[in-house]
């Protein structure tokens, strides 16, 4: 019985190695049939867009149902896209040097220096006063990040400052197993609330352009809340209900949110130095359009002022520990994939095959235009992980044609524009999502934003398609107009959108 006994440990203790095996047989397989059947089938495509279609779809089947780290799968990618030819040989390195990777950097480097000091937590406190209950918490934090995207005029920057708020308040949660739910919770209404104001993403610039050329009309920034910030508020109602229902419990929310006793220590002139630096960084980036500074200079030059030890309190090559440098060779590398989609063309490719699924004689058909903008606006993240690249190439690709058989060209662009906002499938998806993925122990995981999109995409579609078809047309007092082409403008403006992107 020893004898067997001491035997038993040994099979199991080699499962786990069989799993691993198996599993990574199955990637393999499905990644060289997948790489196959995007390098025979468009026989319209070059070389090279038939390698960048080959090597974006492994890479989508690697970060869905592989082991291998994100970063690596981006990083292999974006060099198998250099050897290809499909984006220039110094692309890589100069993704590095993009204004978004510098953002992020000196986004770290401040959320670092505010941590360390307790101002982070002194904030985080401060939001949560009001707040006894979990949901109360949740919905809370939601009406803060939805303001924020009235003042700060990127979702990468927003991601940033507020990672350290998150570190404090996920502490004070009554139950550590909520730490998952309100990891998404972040970049989840970052993403959504941005729909809402005019400059809360890029793409809304295009889809601005397109509004005011076809109702001749300029777009304001009240303009574009009268329109877009209902569906934005719905859409980030609806992300708090469906992450409580799908990644809580009763029994966790159950727990009051309790108030600290203890009396709040006075403000250290340390931290009333950093939060009027923070303040002018935000200030700065606010007035951006007056003084033309790019957000990412003001982002390192606030770094930059920060970082003295007598204001920060830490060593430099301490505060530059804490910037996530894994995360920043993951975007760099996947921002020389969405570089090759453009160059070679396999965006506009999709985008016009997408729509070539459906019968022109259908397409005619309102519900069935809209069905299709939103449907495949919100799709199209897992191709194109920018979202101004998806409204510049959808918008022309998608709209321009339906808006010839009839349909109102503005309605469409509002649609797409705001369908791409959708982007919580994968951490490779949207900046923040790889921000607060990427957070050790509080983080989630691949497999929680893949059941978050299973519920929340076909619940935003729905909503998206019903403002298409019934408030927006309302709000713009849009009436049946015959079928027209688009008109020689509004083309020439697509076509001046897409060179410069």
């Amino acid at each position: 019985m020893t004898t067997i006994a001491a035997q038993l440990p040994a099979p199991a203790s080699r499962l786990p190695e069989v799993g691993i095996r198996l599993g990574d047989a199955v990637f393999a397989l499905a990644a060289a049939v997948v790489a196959m059947a995007a390098w025979i089938l468009p026989e319209e495509l070059g070389f090279e867009g038939r390698g960048t279609l080959a090597v974006t779809g492994v890479a989508i089947l690697g970060w869905t149902i592989s082991r291998i780290p994100d970063a690596i799968i981006a990083v292999l990618a974006a060099v198998a896209l250099v050897v290809l030819g499909a984006v220039p040989k110094d692309a890589l390195g100069h993704a590095f040097g993009h204004p978004m990777i510098l953002l992020m950097l000196g986004a770290f480097v401040v959320a670092a220096v505010v941590t360390a000091s307790g101002l982070a937590e002194r904030v985080a406190m401060t939001a949560i006063r009001p707040f006894r209950t979990v949901r109360g918490l949740f919905y809370g934090i939601a009406g803060v990040i939805f303001a924020t995207a009235f003042i700060i005029p990127s979702t990468s920057a927003r991601a940033a400052l507020l990672l350290p708020v998150f570190l404090a308040l996920v502490g004070r949660l009554p139950d550590v197993r909520l730490s998952r739910a309100f990891a998404l919770l972040f970049p989840t209404l970052i993403l959504l609330s941005a729909g809402g104001s005019l400059i809360g993403a890029g793409a809304h610039v295009v889809a601005a352009d397109v509004i005011s050329r076809a109702q001749d009309a300029p777009m304001d920034m009240l303009r574009w809340a009268a329109l877009a910030a209902p569906y934005a508020i719905v859409s980030s109602m609806l992300a708090v209900e469906l992450i409580l229902l799908l990644f809580t419990t009763a029994e966790m929310r159950r727990p009051p949110i309790g108030r600290s006793s203890a009396v709040p220590a006075a403000v250290t002139g340390r931290q009333a130095a950093q939060a009027a630096i923070v303040l002018a960084i935000v200030a700065l980036w606010v007035t951006a359009p007056w003084h033309g500074i790019e957000a990412s200079v003001v982002a390192l030059l606030g770094a930059a002022v920060l970082l003295p030890k007598a204001i920060s309190g830490l060593k430099t090559k301490d505060a530059f520990r804490k910037v996530d440098v894994e995360l920043l060779v993951f975007l760099a590398a996947t921002m020389t994939m969405a570089q090759a989609m453009r160059m070679t063309g396999v965006d506009l490719w999709a985008a016009e095959h997408l729509l070539a699924l459906t019968p022109e004689h259908l397409r005619s058909n309102l519900t069935v235009a809209v069905v299709i903008a939103a449907v495949v606006a919100m799709a199209f993240h897992l191709m194109v992980n920018s979202r101004s690249a998806r409204a510049v190439v959808l918008i022309p690709a998608l709209g321009v044609p339906l808006a010839g058989l009839g349909h109102d060209p503005a309605l469409l662009a509002l649609v797409i524009v705001l369908g791409t906002g959708f982007c919580q499938t994968l951490p490779a998806s949207a900046k923040p999502l790889a921000v607060f993925a990427s957070v050790e122990k509080s983080g989630f995981t691949r497999s929680d934003l893949l059941r978050l999109t299973a519920v929340l995409g076909p619940c935003l579609c729905a909503l998206l398609i019903a403002f298409g078809l019934w408030v927006w047309p309302a709000q713009m007092g849009l009436a049946p107009i015959e079928a027209m082409p688009p008109s020689d403008s509004l083309a020439a403006s697509f076509d001046t959108q897409i060179r410069h992107a």
